[in-house]
């Protein structure tokens, strides 16, 4: 999907697998647990998603400077069956 764009997103692929789950690591600097989305689609997709937005401000007696970004990001994998 175009819309989304990578946002400094890096997922671990090769992952550890045990009978009773599959772990996961995803290395998402500058976001919290709270704002990563994580789901699972016909019990074998596994999709991460979520946005960042950073607004940064400067100023001093004579000016005032405001800088924002943002960017979502999107992940989706396939492995076995969960």
């Amino acid at each position: 999907d175009p819309t989304h764009k990578a946002v400094n997103a890096e997922l671990h692929e090769v992952y550890p697998e045990t009978p009773e789950a599959h772990v996961l690591k995803a290395d998402l600097p500058g976001l919290k647990k709270e704002e990563v989305k994580v789901e699972v689609e016909d019990d074998r997709v596994v999709r991460i998603s979520g946005e960042r937005k950073i607004e940064k401000e400067d100023k001093n007696d004579t000016w005032h400077r405001v800088e924002r970004s943002s960017g979502k990001f999107v992940r989706s994998f396939r492995c076995r069956r969960m």
